[in-house]
């Protein structure tokens, strides 16, 4: 399904990925169809153009799209089916229609680095640290953000409540059109923290803003308002509420040692509590 961070991480034709020439596509031109191979293999269905069994979509409803986005009329892409072959580790999310998509829990409370996958570092006594492996770095980062978008949301709320409290804005936080507007009821940081939302699906899943339009299309939405917040808490391991109940400025998001990307192997998240906890998980 579609191009670009769909495709990431395909280089061997045939086994990770199928490239087709077809005389015609859904614009009358010739071209190729392109798409990864799901993990649990190429379904029996005859690569190709076949609109009677198929259905096709400008995804972004461009007068000349550079791609089309295409799947089976009877059977529309699953989870299973775009689920990359490495995921990182988190927490389900249920769509509308009860399709679950796991997304990573990349910070905690309990573990600077949640459950991203690590390299493994050791002193000289045996001493253990963690480090983010590269293709998750952006993640971390990303995850770090939206930490501190919830706490500083939340302060201002407080403030305008009338609580006494200093706390200086994060600079990597979107800028709101005016300083008292609280961010959740502000444009450009509502969009920022859906393009979070749509970054952390794609991790775990060949997904960008052209699959989830085309799956929109296909009956199976699968982000709203509060599966946007839900997949960018289950990021943090909403463990961020509990700061919501303190009278001081909320913490920053949690960093490893210093001279270190990531805590020490004995921190870990408990995926068990975060689910209790994450009380915007859809059900």
């Amino acid at each position: 399904m579609g191009l670009g961070r769909s495709l990431d991480g395909v280089r061997r034709v045939v086994k990770q990925i199928v490239v087709d020439e077809i005389p015609k596509g859904p614009d009358d031109k010739p071209g190729l169809i392109v798409y990864p191979v799901p993990t649990q293999g190429i379904q029996d269905e005859p690569t190709g153009y076949f609109p009677k069994r198929q259905t096709w979509l400008d995804p972004f409803e461009s007068k000349q799209p550079p791609f089309w986005i295409g799947w089976l009329k009877k059977s529309p892409p699953s989870p299973d089916d775009l689920v990359r072959d490495t995921i990182a580790p988190g927490i389900g999310m249920r769509d509308a229609h009860n399709r679950l998509w796991e997304i990573p829990v990349a910070r905690s409370s309990l573990a600077p680095t949640g459950l991203l996958p690590k390299w493994w570092r050791f002193g000289p006594n045996g001493q253990s640290v963690g480090v983010v492996k590269d293709e998750f770095q952006e993640l971390w980062t990303r995850a770090g953000q939206i930490w501190d978008y919830y706490n500083y949301s939340n302060w201002r709320h407080r403030r305008d409540a009338g609580d006494d409290l200093n706390y200086d804005r994060p600079d990597d936080l979107p800028e709101d059109d005016e300083d008292d507007t609280p961010p959740p009821g502000a444009h450009e940081s509502q969009a920022w923290l859906r393009s979070q939302a749509v970054y952390a699906l794609g991790v775990n899943y060949r997904l960008d803003w052209a699959e989830l339009n085309a799956l929109h299309a296909a009956g199976l939405p699968v982000l709203d308002d509060q599966r946007v917040h839900a997949a960018c808490q289950i990021l943090i391991h909403a463990e961020f509420v509990d700061e919501y109940k303190k009278k001081e400025p909320p913490a920053p998001s949690p960093t490893p040692p210093a001279g270190s990307d990531s805590e020490p192997d004995e921190s870990s998240p408990d995926t068990n509590s975060a689910t209790e906890n994450s009380q915007s998980t859809p059900s």
